[in-house]
């Protein structure tokens, strides 16, 4: 049975675009009809792979396609202080001393859609020759390694790791920084978290200031999520 209420998101999603149309600011919500079990497997055919079950599960029960964005107007912003959490892995991890949150969501790509996938794969391609040590930006360019499931359009990228953590979601670039963050243990608790956050940030630096001192995983319930969540609610 999945611990998810998928209404509860829709719900939080619908709550925060209609304060931020109220205040006039620029938003989109679509929330898509969920997938069929035949849409899926075409997909899955295509890409030569098997979804992760709580992946297929959001696609069923939920939707197919979430878009949602939202931006701050220039004088509203919320400045947070750096993790607790460092891993010695990435480069420049734990140098961010602050962090400015304006914006959330994605504006011109949904936050996940099983239309775009193949799209996402095609594009995964040009990046899967990239060998600036020989392995650490290849690891999750490679062919079935990732499952791509949203572009930030400014080199970033969301993917589900396929083969080192299988099912976490991972944060993806073309250099070293912040490429292969772990963001959340599955993709439901990715976005169990992202969305009671109002899926706030499009960085790797961004998610990192949400993470806790053990763990990466972007969490609701952090210093930083717990000030934002507030501070959102006094700008809104």
């Amino acid at each position: 049975m999945n611990k998810y209420d998928y209404n509860e998101w829709k719900n939080i999603l619908r709550s925060h675009h209609f304060k931020c149309q109220k205040k006039n600011l620029q938003c989109g919500l679509e929330i898509q009809p969920a997938a069929t079990e035949k849409e899926i497997e075409l997909v899955e055919e295509e890409l030569n792979i098997s979804f992760p079950e709580d992946f297929r599960q959001v696609l069923l029960n939920f939707t197919k396609s979430l878009h949602f964005y939202w931006f701050l107007k220039n004088d509203e912003f919320k400045v947070f202080q750096n993790s607790n959490f460092s891993d010695s892995t990435f480069f420049n991890m734990g140098d961010i001393e602050q962090g400015v949150i304006d914006c959330g969501g994605i504006l011109d790509n949904p936050l996940w859609s099983l239309d775009n996938l193949i799209r996402y794969d095609t594009e995964r391609e040009m990046y899967e020759f990239l060998d600036d040590d020989g392995t650490f930006i290849k690891k999750h360019w490679e062919n079935k390694n990732t499952l791509i499931f949203t572009s930030f359009g400014n080199g970033g990228y969301l993917g589900i790791d396929l083969k080192y953590n299988k099912g976490e979601v991972i944060y993806l670039t073309t250099s070293y920084h912040m490429h292969g963050l772990r963001l959340g243990e599955n993709f439901s608790s990715f976005f169990e978290n992202w969305i009671n956050l109002s899926c706030a940030g499009h960085w790797g630096e961004d998610f990192y200031l949400f993470s806790s001192e053990k763990t990466p995983y972007l969490s609701m319930n952090s210093f930083n999520g717990i000030e934002l969540k507030s501070g959102l609610n006094k700008l809104m």
